[in-house]
């Protein structure tokens, strides 16, 4: 079981940052390793939506939302076609408020079964680049909104 968790802090409120998940379908606009997201039947998040994701790379993914909590700002994800031997990948993104700062941390989580030989790339292409990426990316997105940068 390959199990990765990275996470991120920023200077927008919480529900800026949740929003911006909610989003199904505008993934695309903040994660730089996205070329194209789209929800198939639904904008906003509600269990059982299905997103359909295309990586800069050449790679794409469909995905559906199995889990949807407001109140938690917490979301999980099945992956049901990847173009890696996967037998199962699970993400769930979770966005904290931070009382002292008016700010928020994402914590993004990804857990994966796959082909004995395709576990280590599996890892590194989500742990260390694709799962990054989104966290920077969220970062330079809600930048421009706030007209400040965020470190």
């Amino acid at each position: 079981m390959i199990r990765v968790i990275r996470s991120a802090a920023y200077p927008a409120p919480a529900d800026q940052v949740w929003q911006m998940l909610c989003s199904l379908g505008d993934l695309a606009l903040w994660h730089p390793a996205v070329q194209s997201s789209r929800s198939v039947d639904a904008p906003r998040a509600r269990v059982g939506a299905i997103r359909h994701v295309a990586t800069r790379d050449g790679l794409s993914m469909e995905e559906e939302l199995i889990a949807f909590a407001e109140r938690d700002r917490r979301l999980e994800i099945l992956t049901r076609t990847a173009p890696v031997p996967l037998s199962l990948m699970w993400q769930a993104l979770t966005v904290f408020g931070v009382t002292a700062t008016d700010g928020a941390v994402l914590r993004w989580e990804l857990r994966a079964d796959g082909a004995p030989d395709w576990t280590d790339r599996i890892r590194v292409w989500f742990g260390d680049g694709y799962i990054p990426a989104g966290l920077h990316g969220l970062a330079a997105h809600l930048s421009v909104q706030h007209d400040k940068p965020i470190n």
